[in-house]
This record gives structure tokens, sequence and C-alpha cells, in this order.
């Protein structure tokens, strides 16, 4: 009886993470994001998106340390999925050892530049799935935090993978971004 029971509430709580779980981004459907760099501030930086033909998405393109720049963003096209009832990101990517952001934009703060922030690693030539808690994510200004600044999921409009900081090439695959 005990063993029934244990398997029925695995199939439970398997079948909730599933149904909880939606799809921000597969690459599979090409959508328009935007790409910022540094050539605002007098950097030297560049940066694309591209789809690939397996249905990856590639971020890539050289940091410029010039004029204290360094900074590469690409910027989803605004979300049609809300991030509340969610607990965070499952993202699926493949770097070259370098440390990226994922960054939430509300749509009131998209002038001032404020992003909450999440940095991960990444293994070079490795495909990684990183779990990326809403709880984790720092808000900043520009790179530099911001203290007392709640993040309203609800008023979250935008997603971004950033490279700040790090010059020389570099190069980014994503595979899916999924909410959990």
């Amino acid at each position: 009886m005990r063993r029934i029971c244990l398997f029925f509430a695995t199939i439970l709580f398997c079948s909730a993470t599933f149904i909880n779980e939606a799809i921000i981004e597969d690459f599979s459907v090409k959508r328009t994001w935007t790409t910022f760099t540094d050539v605002t501030v007098g950097g030297k930086s560049t940066a694309m998106l591209k789809y690939k033909k397996d249905g990856i998405g590639e971020f890539k393109g050289v940091l410029s340390g010039n004029n204290n720049a360094g900074l590469a963003q690409a910027i989803s096209p605004e979300l049609t999925e809300s991030l509340e009832n969610h607990n965070g990101f499952l993202i699926r990517v493949k770097g070259d050892g370098k440390y990226y952001h994922l960054a939430l934009q509300e749509q009131a703060n998209v002038k001032n530049g404020v992003h909450y922030e999440y940095k991960f690693p990444t293994r070079a030539g490795e495909w990684q799935i990183l779990k990326l808690p809403f709880s984790k994510f720092e808000a900043s200004y520009f790179g530099v935090p911001v203290m007392g600044q709640a993040m309203q999921l609800e008023t979250i409009k935008n997603i971004s993978f950033i490279n700040a900081q790090q010059e020389g090439k570099f190069h980014l695959e994503i595979d899916y971004m999924k909410l959990y």
C-alpha cells in the first residue's frame, strides 16, 4: 500500500511540475530580438542574436573595452507569458567559459535602465541546463546594485542576455528558456 501511495504521489508531483512549466523561447520560430551595445556611449563593441537552422539562438559578438565600455545585450520581444505563479527560469545554454547575465526588465523602468539580473557561468563548449530562481535576481542600474527595489513579476515585459566587461569575442548558444 505504501508503494502505491508513493507511486501516485510521484505522478502527481511530476504532473504538477510539468503543468506549471511554460516555454518562453525555444528559437523554433523567428522573433525579433533587439541588440544593444556600448556604441551609444562611445564604445566599439558589436553583437547579434541570430536563429540557427537547428532551432538554437546564437548571441555573439566582440566586446571592446575602449572608453571604459564593454557591453552587449540581446533583448527579447515583449513577453506574452506572465512570470507570476512561477519560481524562475530553466535555460539550456552552451557558452564559451565566460559569465553572462539573464536580465528581466519592467515596462515601467525601460527608460531608467533598472534590470533584475542573474549572473551565471558557462563552461566552454558544453551544454548546461541552469535553474535561475527569481529569488536570486538582483536589481541593478547599468551594473551597479540597487538596494531596496523589489521585483514585481507581473510587470516584467522583456528578458535579455547580457555580456559585460569581458573583452574579446563571445559566443552563447541558447536552446530554450522555460518558466518553472
